[in-house]
């Protein structure tokens, strides 16, 4: 199965298990009221990790992709 962007900021020890999930249920409150964010946005706006952790993990991913 492929990553994800919050289990590659946990891995880079940038954000607790817990603070993905609290983005997440953030990211689903979001979708129950027919609106989409990002969890990296969410992140970011929270103030848990900063854009350029996000873009990191993003350029992980891509790279994890081939």
């Amino acid at each position: 199965m492929a990553k994800r962007i919050g289990e590659i900021l946990q891995e880079k020890g940038y954000l607790t298990a817990e603070q993905v999930e609290e983005a997440l249920i953030i990211q689903k409150q979001y979708s129950n009221k027919g609106m989409w964010m990002y969890i990296g946005q969410i992140l970011i706006e929270k103030g848990i990790v900063t854009k350029e952790q996000v873009n990191e993990g993003l350029d992980i991913l891509d790279r994890m992709k081939g």
